[in-house]
C-alpha cells in the first residue's frame, strides 16, 4: 500500500509545456498533424525525461504551473528552448 502524499516508483511528474512553433502555423494552415492555427503547441512532458529537474525548477511558472518554450529548426531538426513566461508573453504579443 502506498503512503498518502508519496509518489510511487511508477508515478511520473508531468508538466504542460506551451511551445511557440512557427512551423506549426504552416502545418495548421494545411490541416496537417502537428499543426496549430495559433502557432502554439501544448505538450505534456515528464520531468527527468523530457526536461531536467533543474530546468523544470528554473523555468516553471508558479502561477500556471507550466513551462513555456520557443522552437528553432536546424537541419530540419526541432530544437526547443525554455524561457520564462514573461519573455514568452512579451514575444508572442509582438
Amino acid at each position: 500500500m502506498q503512503r498518502e502524499g508519496k509518489m510511487g516508483a511508477t508515478d511520473k511528474q508531468r508538466v504542460w509545456v506551451h511551445i511557440s512553433d512557427p512551423e506549426a502555423v504552416l502545418l495548421g494552415a494545411f490541416g496537417l498533424e502537428g499543426g496549430s492555427e495559433t502557432g502554439v503547441l501544448v505538450e505534456s512532458w515528464v520531468v527527468g525525461e523530457n526536461v531536467s529537474t533543474e530546468q523544470y525548477e528554473k523555468f516553471l511558472d508558479p502561477e500556471t504551473q507550466a513551462l513555456y518554450a520557443f522552437t528553432s529548426y536546424e537541419s530540419g531538426e526541432r530544437r526547443v528552448y525554455l524561457v520564462r513566461k514573461e519573455i514568452w508573453d512579451a514575444t508572442r504579443a509582438m
